[in-house]
């Protein structure tokens, strides 16, 4: 009788540990499975995140459940996300950007100057070159029309954001939640340095910035940064100093990913699975979500992907 009670607790303890090596954590791991490192084209890979996921930094969900997922993983269509545009057509949509599908807000547009005449060596004209056009002073969002808890939330996305040149690196890319319920407000030509975000609203938004604005435009740090700035709803976007942090971060180039949390009045970002930034902000109880990407007399290529959001409408 002993015995088989032996027996039957080395077959218990057998399969606890089976079963335990068949609940691994993929927790933090996108649908394409690796993040790119950045590329030598003006990257310093040194400088950059760790690729793999701290899990100390992952959030933990709020008590309730959550009200509204999205999960988008933007690599065959915008998957519910309604696309805005000021100053330019054709995006953003889902196409191929630098060898992967994803919703690209800003395509890439070689904007190097062509020579087109060397010159007369014995006259005074100098060579002649052809410089394409860039993407100027336009916007490129995309947004969910649906209003959703944002008492508290976890999002995740990864972003690319690559210089069209060597000195045309401008603006970046925004992740902002705002506090209103009607889409008309969306529509806006709030391009550079503003990012395509909605003027006369309430609001939080996280930047990968790549271009440092001077006065009497917003008063950036050195780009590029990461930072988490402050919606006035009494001023238009651009106007007025909005960073309440920010940090140094070399994004451009590569795909990497960002995780935003919030619990009521706390926002935490994570970049590449570390932290980076936490800070407080005026807490919202609801209202529409966006990734926005703005140029001005400089451009960008932007594209992001594998949007995945939980919202919750309770706070910790």
């Amino acid at each position: 009788m002993r015995a088989g009670v032996h027996r039957v607790a080395f077959v218990v303890a057998v399969a606890a540990a089976v079963a335990c090596s068949l609940t691994t954590d993929l927790t933090g791991f996108s649908e394409s499975g690796t993040i790119d490192t950045p590329e030598a084209s003006g990257v310093d890979a040194a400088s950059e995140g760790a690729a793999v996921t701290d899990a100390a930094s992952e959030a933990t969900p709020p008590p309730c459940m959550a009200s509204t997922v999205i999960d988008t993983p933007l690599t065959t269509d915008l998957g519910g996300w309604s696309p805005r545009a000021y100053g330019q057509t054709g995006h953003p949509k889902v196409e191929t950007f630098f060898g992967t599908s994803a919703a690209v807000l800003f395509p890439f547009v070689d904007t190097t100057p062509v020579l087109l005449d060397a010159g007369d060596p014995d006259a005074d004209a100098g060579p002649t070159y052809y410089n394409p056009p860039e993407i100027e002073a336009a916007v490129s969002a995309l947004w969910r029309t649906t209003p959703v808890a944002l008492r508290s939330f976890d999002v995740e996305l990864e972003a690319h954001v690559r210089c069209t040149r060597a000195g045309s690196c401008a603006d970046g890319l925004a992740f902002a939640w705002v506090g209103t319920t009607s889409a008309s407000v969306l529509a806006n030509g709030n391009t550079g340095g503003a990012q395509g975000l909605p003027a006369n609203v309430d609001g939080v938004a996280i930047l990968l910035d790549d271009y440092q604005n001077d006065p009497p435009e917003i008063p950036d740090p050195p780009a590029p940064s990461l930072q988490v700035v402050q919606l006035d709803p009494t001023k238009v976007p651009g106007s007025y100093p909005w960073v309440l942090t920010s940090r140094p971060t070399s994004f451009l180039g590569a795909w990497h990913k960002l995780g935003i949390s919030v619990r009521g009045t706390m926002v935490t970002v994570r970049y590449d699975g570390t932290v980076a930034l936490s800070t407080t902000v005026k807490p919202l109880v609801s209202g529409l979500v966006g990734i926005t990407a703005g140029t001005g007399g400089k451009t960008d290529a932007v594209a992001v992907r594998n949007f995945k959001a939980s919202f919750y409408d309770c706070t910790p």
